[in-house]
């Protein structure tokens, strides 16, 4: 008796190739992010930062002045240890 293989059915792409470039890029850079934009959020397209800060609102405002993508990749880069609880 073979057992049959079974195929993993497909996954629906989440973000695009571009975008998802992005994020490796930021994740590849993260130590560096780290150090320059300690606990902040940052937005990024074309592989370089286009703002940084600790409002993320206002980061994305100043990063689609510089780009027009829907999406806007960002991330929030923090740096040292951090606890986080859901206290009553």
């Amino acid at each position: 008796m073979t057992a049959k293989r079974s195929t993993a059915a497909k996954q629906p792409m989440l973000v695009s190739p571009e975008i998802e470039r992005e994020y490796k890029w930021a994740f590849a850079h993260y130590g560096q992010l780290a150090r320059q934009y300690p606990n902040q959020w940052v937005a990024f397209a074309n592989r370089r930062v286009l703002a940084g800060g600790p409002h993320l609102l206002r980061v994305l405002a100043k990063a689609r002045q510089q780009v027009d993508w829907p999406h806007v990749p960002h991330l929030f880069v923090e740096a040292g240890v951090h606890f986080y609880a859901n206290c009553p």
